[in-house]
């Protein structure tokens, strides 16, 4: 079985794991190889998988695999130790490309319904905000571009004003100082009907969303 990428493997690993119930241990774990064995290797299950980059094919390989399973599951959890942050935003990807105001009990829905796990809303939020970033570029870094890209609109459009309202952050009931959160920017632009009379019209460019 071939792979496009060292990442393409482990997720595979990670699904077939999640959906059996189980869980395996990584032995090695390097630029070129994966290795890894169940947890209850030796102790009544001998399921193990050996993944190599094959370079000459330019994709991975599984190497060496033991079969399935033979380990019984003697624990029901609501949660999946390899149903992670970064396993979930994977799979919400194709959600969040479609709708950016993707609830978070939604995400919590999909997985349970993908995987028949329940995860804990902290994780559910955690994977959304990686599937976005993943979509739409990291927060922080768009954040840091935004006034590189107001002052060329500004110069582009002399006409143009924007004008940015932040708000202020409270922990608990005291406020954060030092530290605002954008909740809008708009951009004004005023241009003349005729030589007389004159309109200014305000729209919204960006706005401060709730990920509840």
């Amino acid at each position: 079985m071939e792979f496009r990428s060292r990442e393409s493997v482990i997720s595979a690993i990670k699904s077939y794991t999640i959906s059996r119930g189980v869980d395996y241990t990584v032995y090695e774990s390097e630029p070129q190889t994966f290795y890894a064995k169940c947890k209850e290797y030796g102790a009544g299950c001998d399921w193990l998988i050996r993944a190599s980059l094959i370079r000459k094919k330019a994709c991975w390989e599984i190497r060496r695999y033991n079969g399935k399973h033979t380990c019984t599951v003697v624990t029901i959890s609501q949660d999946h130790a390899k149903l992670d942050s970064d396993t979930i935003a994977d799979v919400i990807r194709p959600l969040v490309e479609s709708d950016l105001l993707i609830k978070v009990k939604s995400v919590i829905a999909e997985v349970q319904s993908r995987f028949n796990y329940t995860v804990s809303y902290r994780k559910a939020w955690l994977a959304k905000q990686k599937a976005v970033a993943k979509v739409f570029g990291d927060w922080e870094v768009s954040y840091q571009t935004l006034p590189v890209w107001l002052k060329a609109m500004t110069v582009k459009m002399p006409r143009s004003r924007v004008q940015i309202k932040t708000l202020p952050v409270y922990r608990e009931t005291e406020e954060v100082q030092g530290v605002r959160v954008l909740h809008h920017i708009f951009q004004r632009h005023r241009h003349f009907t005729d030589r007389k009379m004159k309109r200014v019209s305000l729209r919204p460019l960006a706005f401060h969303q709730s990920t509840q």
